[in-house]
């Protein structure tokens, strides 16, 4: 019916990682002529569904509201909390995670000085978008030279992440290092890590094989 209200009660898990809320079941749907306020683990907030003849999706009312293609909704509440609203018909699923070498085209023409390289780490497949990335370089933590997208994109049913590494061409030339991508997942109930490493070592001796023969 025109401006008919549903409101839904569910349960709330927080990630330690991202310091989100996660939505994470529907329990019951009951309509209202008015908003309903539910008190879930003592968070006092205002959770509305608007019915629409066009749709069968629609947006949660919050003082703050995100929406995203893949169907999940977000609602940001103060200091950064996020709510998400978990499809039930969707399974939790940990990323995929792979580095890609950096372009043997790139900073071909700089000087020595200028010279970088990028290294890219995806991390795809999963579900939901509770991650965070990092990298790691010979065992040692990288901060420097490293940007991660801002959220993860919605494709199909899952999410998708890249993160870059940009070195020096010196740093990636010597044989001796090793990089690793890590992403860490969190599924509701514990931290998942999923990593990919990229040694420089191996790569440079396959293509020394590949030139010899």
């Amino acid at each position: 019916r025109p401006n008919q209200l549903l409101v839904f009660k569910v349960k709330l898990i927080i990630s330690p990682l991202v310091e989100k809320f996660v939505l994470q079941t529907f329990a019951t749907k009951q309509a209202a002529a008015d908003g309903l306020k539910e008190n879930v683990h003592g968070l006092e907030s205002s959770i509305a569904k608007e019915d629409s003849k066009s749709s069968t999706s629609g947006c949660f009312y919050t003082d703050q509201l995100h929406c995203d293609s893949s169907g999940s909704y977000e609602a940001y509440f103060g200091g950064g909390t996020k709510l998400t609203v978990l499809d039930p018909d969707r399974q939790i699923t940990p990323p995929k995670v792979k580095i890609f070498r950096p372009s043997p085209k790139e900073c071909k023409n700089q000087k020595e000085e200028q010279r970088k390289k990028t290294l890219v780490c995806v991390a795809s497949d999963f579900y939901p978008d509770h991650v965070t990335v990092s990298w790691k370089l010979n065992g040692e933590d990288v901060s420097t030279g490293v940007a991660t997208d801002s959220a993860a994109t919605p494709v199909d049913k899952s999410y998708r992440i890249t993160s870059r590494l940009k070195i020096s061409a010196t740093l990636w030339e010597n044989q001796d290092n090793s990089f690793v991508c890590i992403v860490s997942f969190f599924d509701g109930d514990t931290t998942i890590y999923r990593n990919d490493t990229l040694d420089v070592k191996g790569l440079f001796f396959r293509k020394l094989i590949l030139v010899l023969v």
